[in-house]
């Protein structure tokens, strides 16, 4: 048995060592949107086969494919039209069927929050014991369309109470906070907050 740069092999010229990879550069892990974002090109070594076939596969948030096994003997670039996270993988095969992946990735994150729409006027006023009705209230986000909506009180003792089926009973006097909050799946959120002064 003998050894090279750390792979063993023996006179029987059996491979059982996967190859190498190696990047000319480092990959960018973050991008914004519709920013270009470059693949390296890329280099596989094997120390007992010269012969080893080195491709890159990309694919886009959803799975789809944005390269499929394309050579790495030189960079490669793509638009990143979508947010989430784009997979990058480097897949070196050596004549002996030995496989060594190179796995990475790229996110474009979501910073553009949801956008709230209140159809109607938030009450102002309000009195103890008395139903206080909200608008209908929804929220809309860029990439991940309807968002839930979250209303909820702060009362003038500061306990924060859900707000069910958009209405309320206030049971105290004095000013409470309506509050208002959306969030997408990226968690960019939106928080609107209201006065409301209760008395008698």
């Amino acid at each position: 048995v003998m050894g090279i740069n750390g792979q063993l092999f023996d006179d029987t010229q059996k491979d059982y060592m996967r190859p190498q990879i190696f990047l000319e550069k480092e990959i960018v892990r973050n991008a914004s949107i519709n920013e270009t974002v470059i693949i390296p090109a890329a280099r596989a070594y094997d120390v007992l086969d010269p012969y080893t076939e080195l491709t890159v596969t990309v694919k886009g948030p959803k799975g789809w494919i944005v390269f499929d096994k394309q050579p790495t003997d030189r960079e490669l670039s793509f638009k990143a039209e979508r947010y989430g996270q784009y997979t990058i993988t480097y897949t070196a095969i050596d004549s002996r069927k030995n496989v060594a992946r190179y796995p990475a990735s790229v996110t474009v994150m979501d910073d553009v929050p949801p956008t709230l729409e209140i159809r109607g006027e938030m009450p102002e006023i309000a009195r103890v014991g008395e139903k206080v009705v909200l608008p209908e209230i929804s929220a809309s986000d860029n990439t991940d369309g309807a968002v839930k909506v979250y209303v909820h009180y702060i009362d003038p003792l500061g306990r924060m109470i859900r707000v069910e089926n958009g209405e309320f009973i206030p049971q105290i006097t004095g000013e409470y906070k309506i509050l208002v909050f959306a969030k997408d799946d990226a968690y960019s959120y939106v928080r609107k907050e209201f006065i409301l002064r209760v008395g008698r």
